[in-house]
């Protein structure tokens, strides 16, 4: 489809990401490219859009006019000139005078960690997957995830831990009716989850890893809001703030966060305690 359609204008946000690099190009790259000779104008967008390597730049310049750069390694900005612009804040502060306040406050809150908060830690720390880590190079990214997760909210982690059901070892093993119950959050907490599918692997050494990850679920079930502390000082920033339910409407308050699960714990639990009404607030 992409291929047989033509395009008025395509703009690339975070261009940087479709640059060529190494031998073969990525998926992102390739589709970047078919997109750039079947429009009439393109936009590329980027804050960082140099590597330090002149080919990957090169690659984002060629998309823009593919007569360019003879050659990608050796080229100079004469060659390109005119085909980009590049503005720092002080460029476009004059234009942006009746748009923006006065300069932002910014206020760091530290959260200091509840006990149960520190043994999940610990015990992430500990983990050890010798089964589901011995074929695969992403191990170490596995147990990096579940601290990114960790650090976002309990419920991002536990999100996570549910992943190893999905691998095609464990899955393979546990009937299909049966394994999308497990993977359904509405349906098991994690920690059962986990519990069961060590069930259908009992004769797998697997079974282990799953005893340990179900093992940390547990801990990290144990986070509640109350315990959550990352979250109760977000409650008492709102407070420190100022903000009132009664001036919403004109002082509206947006946060951000990193995973999904994070966003829909907040949506839910900063309705209750924040005593918020359907159509106070938007995800």
């Amino acid at each position: 489809h992409v291929e047989n359609a033509h395009w008025d204008v395509i703009v690339i946000d975070e261009a940087h990401n479709v640059a060529s690099r190494g031998s073969k190009d990525s998926q992102r790259a390739g589709i970047a490219q078919k997109l750039a000779a079947n429009c009439d104008s393109l936009l590329l967008l980027s804050a960082t859009p140099h590597d330090g390597k002149a080919e990957s730049f090169a690659s984002l310049m060629n998309m823009l006019d593919p007569t360019a750069i003879a050659n990608p390694s050796d080229y100079t900005k004469e060659d390109i000139k005119g085909l980009y612009v590049r503005r720092f804040k002080g460029d476009v502060k004059d234009q942006l005078a009746k748009y923006t306040c006065d300069d932002p406050q910014v206020m760091e809150a530290h959260a200091t960690a509840t006990r149960e908060e520190e043994a999940a830690f610990e015990q992430l720390v500990a983990l050890d997957l010798p089964e589901l880590d011995a074929r695969s190079k992403g191990g170490i990214l596995f147990k990096t995830g579940l601290t990114k997760a960790l650090f976002s909210s309990p419920r991002a982690c536990l999100e996570q831990l549910r992943s190893p059901l999905r691998r095609k070892r464990v899955a393979d093993a546990i009937p299909a009716d049966a394994l999308r119950e497990l993977c359904d959050k509405e349906r098991t907490s994690t920690s059962e989850a986990l519990e069961r599918a060590r069930g259908y692997l009992a004769h797998d050494p697997v079974a282990n890893d799953l005893l340990a990850l179900r093992d940390l679920a547990r801990s990290i079930e144990a986070i509640t809001p109350a315990r959550f502390s990352k979250y109760q000082k977000l409650l008492a920033a709102i407070k420190q703030m100022g903000w009132k339910l009664s001036s919403a409407k004109e002082d509206r308050l947006v946060i951000f966060t990193e995973r999904r699960e994070t966003l829909a714990f907040l949506a839910e639990n900063l309705a209750r305690d924040l005593k918020l009404k359907e159509g106070q607030f938007e995800v």
